[in-house]
């Protein structure tokens, strides 16, 4: 009880200081809690667990910005290589836009750990959407053709085929390897127009008939 009110504190301060341990440490239960059983927590308390992971994500963000720790996290990197980096996680809500007859725009959003040190790649692999579940052919992206910073990104995908229904999914790798994949996006890139500006192929349901015709 002497810890609860020390002798001699006034009431309102130990009230405030207990309160405040409390908070304390209910907001470290609540970090610390692995990410397989906070689904199992009610809506109420995950969405007070992810507004103090993305307070804590934040005041990382704006510390590493500082000289100090950037220069802590550069030593680090050339003393012990990439083996401080984290395990990766594969990326969330990928999606994915044609803006060409044979490129694509891939969207996700990175799960990018709270740990200065990490370092991670993405690979992107695609088929056809009327191919075998194993025919994947796979891109590692340059620098140049993955834009965006924080929570989504853009990777620019060529040399695809033209007018083919395509299915796309991503993964991250580093040097403790690669992650799972990312749930899969379909898109289907455009056709090349004719001279006209037109092009051959199947007419829509109002055309009647089935038959091909320009468009």
């Amino acid at each position: 009880f002497a810890l609860l009110w020390p002798e001699g504190a006034p009431l309102w301060l130990a009230i405030a200081g207990n309160a405040s341990l409390v908070l304390a440490v209910v907001s470290l239960v609540l970090v610390l809690v692995p990410g397989s059983l906070a689904g199992r927590l009610p809506k109420r308390v995950r969405r007070v667990r992810s507004w103090l992971l993305g307070g804590l994500r934040r005041m990382l963000e704006l510390s590493a910005k500082g000289p100090f720790v950037q220069g802590i996290v550069v030593c680090g990197k050339r003393l012990c290589g990439r083996r401080l980096a984290s395990r990766c996680l594969p990326p969330r809500d990928v999606r994915a836009k044609p803006v060409g007859c044979s490129e694509v725009h891939v969207f996700m959003s990175p799960q990018i750990p709270m740990n200065l040190f990490h370092e991670e790649s993405y690979v992107v692999a695609w088929r056809r959407k009327d191919e075998a579940g194993d025919a994947w052919r796979e891109q590692v992206p340059s620098a140049s053709e993955v834009q965006g910073k924080g929570a989504r990104l853009r990777i620019f995908v060529g040399k695809l085929p033209e007018q083919r229904p395509l299915l796309f999914r991503l993964c991250s790798e580093n040097a403790r390897g690669r992650s799972a994949w990312s749930e899969e996006a379909a898109v289907e890139t455009f056709a090349v127009p004719s001279e006209d500006g037109g092009l051959w192929g199947p007419l829509g349901p109002a055309a009647g008939g089935g038959a091909n015709g320009a468009r």
